[in-house]
């Protein structure tokens, strides 16, 4: 292995999980892949709020007929104090400060973030797990870095029920939104990654308090 590869990352082989050290980057992992085969010297940076972690692959159910990989890197470090900001700049996430766990959807993927756990639901494989834990893991630390320009925000928030958006929608699934169902995009809409004006049937007349009623209920979740 070379030299620029072992002052850049620490990778430990398991059969369930890696460990790695930060810096690392998606194209470092790439670079470097060599670094699963065998341990790699560290190279750790103690003025980052998260330095290091060790991952974990497992299946769960992600619905009725298939199972989903997940992984979950336990943190080396407590990362609590980024919650607030992280909470203020994550459209549709849920938080609870009093029991410091912070959610939020990227794609398809649930992410939930604990002082000393990440996980990440719906990853394809290893390679795919180590990519979204060094990206979501550097999102913390980017967070926390920018924290002097944030406003942290400690305010419990909680998603809008999907189901009573849907209930509130005009439906007849025009696909005008860019979805495929009315349900998709109420359930879009719930965890804050959808625009209610994307739903052009709300804009007419005949629907102006339901749009009103639903602009509500999104205000008041996040």
């Amino acid at each position: 292995m070379g030299a620029r590869a072992g002052a850049l990352c620490r990778w430990t082989a398991a059969a369930t999980g890696l460990g790695v050290r930060f810096p690392v980057s998606w194209a470092w992992l790439e670079a470097f892949r060599g670094c699963l085969a065998e341990p790699c010297p560290g190279w750790y940076n103690a003025d980052m709020l998260l330095g290091s972690y060790d991952t974990e692959i497992t299946t769960m159910a992600c619905d009725s007929h298939a199972q989903c990989l997940a992984v979950f890197a336990h943190l080396h470090q407590d990362v609590s104090e980024a919650l607030p900001y992280l909470n203020a700049v994550l459209p549709g996430a849920v938080y609870d400060h009093a029991a410091q766990v912070l959610t939020w959807k990227s794609g398809s993927r649930e992410i939930s973030l604990r002082p000393r756990l990440l996980a990440i639901s719906d990853v394809a494989d290893r390679d795919d797990a180590a990519r979204q834990a060094a990206e979501f893991a550097s999102l913390i630390n980017d967070t926390w870095e920018r924290r002097a320009d944030i406003t942290p925000n400690y305010r419990k928030r909680l998603r809008a029920p999907a189901l009573t958006m849907y209930r509130m929608l005009p439906g007849g699934n025009c696909k005008a939104c860019g979805e495929e169902t009315c349900w998709i995009f109420a359930t879009k809409l719930s965890a804050g990654v959808a625009d209610l004006d994307a739903c052009t049937a709300l804009l007419a007349d005949t629907y102006a308090g339901r749009r009103i009623a639903l602009r509500d209920l999104l205000a008041g979740a996040h």
